[in-house]
């Protein structure tokens, strides 16, 4: 099995036929997600600080997150989980994957249409996007996420992904009970 950290680079594990590999980035650990935080608890996943862009400015932020695919025939389910705050738009590849809190437009600038509790919002909620695994290609993909704020005056602000893939044939690569993972 393999865990992989898109942002960091860092592996455990072998990566396996169907591999996915993330293009080194120098966060690591648990802090390499983009937001801000005026007050305090998203702090410990923030590596990527847009408050001085976003707040008081604007509603939406945009995050490109390359990572590459060995061989994704080889792969039989993709589970994307995002700790997020307020709404969100993810896309593979261009494909749009999953959707929370967007307004009925789904407008690039409009707000989120509810806000996402900070207690729930630093919590991984899993999105099943196995549907969406003939998006991914051999080599570079992307993972984009259109994050949208409850209002531009929000005090705080929060993106972070994992994907989660499994493969057709694990126990190549992995013992029943590991996981075959890459992350942010």
């Amino acid at each position: 099995g393999y865990n992989m950290n898109m942002n960091s680079g860092s592996q455990s594990g072998g990566s396996g036929a169907g591999g996915l590999r993330s293009r080194p980035r120098r966060a690591t650990g648990e802090g390499t997600g983009v937001g801000y935080e005026a007050g305090s608890g998203y702090e410990p996943y923030i590596v990527t600080d847009v408050r001085a862009q976003m707040q008081g400015r604007t509603n939406t932020v945009y995050i490109r997150i390359p990572f590459e695919v060995t061989d994704p025939t080889r792969l039989k389910s993709l589970t994307l989980k995002l700790r997020y705050d307020d709404g969100f738009l993810a896309f593979l590849n261009g494909t749009p994957v999953a959707s929370a809190n967007l307004s009925a437009s789904a407008a690039w600038n409009d707000p989120a249409s509810a806000g996402h509790d900070d207690s729930a919002a630093v919590i991984y909620e899993p999105f099943n996007v196995s549907g969406y695994l003939s998006s991914l290609r051999p080599g570079a993909n992307i993972l984009a996420i259109e994050g949208h704020n409850a209002g531009s005056t929000s005090s705080d602000l929060l993106f972070q992904a994992l994907l989660e893939a499994t493969e057709t044939d694990p126990a190549s690569t992995a013992t029943d009970d590991e996981a075959n993972t890459w992350v942010e």
